[in-house]
């Protein structure tokens, strides 16, 4: 087997795990719900597998896995509130919003990364979060306007959780990787 192809291989197999860990933490997330202030916050802790292939493999790595993350979400009851309210809505804006926030850490990590790795890292794990609740926001105004006030206090205390999570736990198991690739 020549170098390239034990290469492809190796970055077809990482993907494929991150994969399997998206919809494993997506599903968690989806029925892992926790009351607060009043409004019930799912945990989602699958920004994090998105930030380390964004960051590890490319933008269209942490768009695969963010779109992987939008289908698991409609699929298994992740939305299904949205879905009843206006189910074209849900979908477009589900997907944009897993999908982008994947692109733009992947993009921000590589723009950034030329200038100092760690500050790629961080910045990249506080954007995908940043875009996937900013676009949640953008198409709830747009899909949801009437309702959207009513959520938005979950959906802050959730941002809050997963950029708190994305700081901490994306560089350091970006780190973790790095140190086990090295001795490989």
């Amino acid at each position: 087997m020549t170098r390239n192809k034990a290469l492809d291989i190796r970055k077809l197999v990482y993907l494929s795990v991150l994969t399997a860990i998206v919809v494993v933490l997506q599903l968690i997330g989806n029925y892992v719900a926790i009351p607060i202030a009043g409004a019930v916050v799912s945990i989602s802790l699958s920004l994090i597998p998105i930030v380390i292939a964004s960051t590890m493999r490319g933008p269209w790595a942490g768009g695969w896995l963010g779109f992987v993350s939008a289908m698991v979400i409609l699929l298994f009851n992740g939305a299904t509130f949205f879905l009843g309210l206006n189910p074209l809505g849900t979908i477009v804006t589900v997907i944009i919003k897993g999908t982008a926030s994947g692109i733009a850490a992947g993009f921000v990590y590589r723009v950034l990364s030329k200038i100092n790795k760690y500050l790629g890292i961080f910045v990249a794990a506080a954007v995908c979060p940043i875009v996937n609740t900013g676009i949640f926001f953008i198409g709830g105004l747009i899909f949801f306007a009437d309702i959207i006030w009513v959520v938005a206090i979950g959906a802050l205390i959730n941002f809050s959780f997963e950029i708190a999570v994305n700081l901490i736990f994306s560089p350091t198991i970006l780190r973790l990787v790095e140190l086990v690739e090295k001795k490989h």
